[in-house]
């Protein structure tokens, strides 16, 4: 709901108060498994920041959400059932 809300905020131009609802958000996510919401509150967070003229901060965390999700998405295709297979049919 947060989230939905720092969105909403933000298209009405109003990043202070999305700020405020992304941080709600960031605390009730923290043990949350769900990687995509999780995803969403980062890219959304990062678009806070932009709005609020923290171009630079914006960028440099706009870099580490993509920095993780790549080594994620690394982990998932290497560890998981179908990464097994696969490095079974490549010996």
């Amino acid at each position: 709901m947060h989230l939905l809300l720092a969105r909403v905020l933000l298209a009405q131009q109003n990043p202070a108060s999305a700020q405020v609802e992304v941080e709600a958000a960031q605390r009730l996510s923290a043990k949350t498994e769900n990687q995509i919401a999780r995803l969403e509150l980062e890219i959304t967070s990062v678009r806070v920041q932009a709005a609020l003229g923290k171009s630079a901060e914006a960028l440099k965390n706009l870099e580490i959400v993509r920095q993780n999700r790549s080594r994620r998405t690394a982990r998932c295709w290497a560890g998981g059932p179908l990464g097994v297979g696969r490095n079974r049919l490549a010996n």
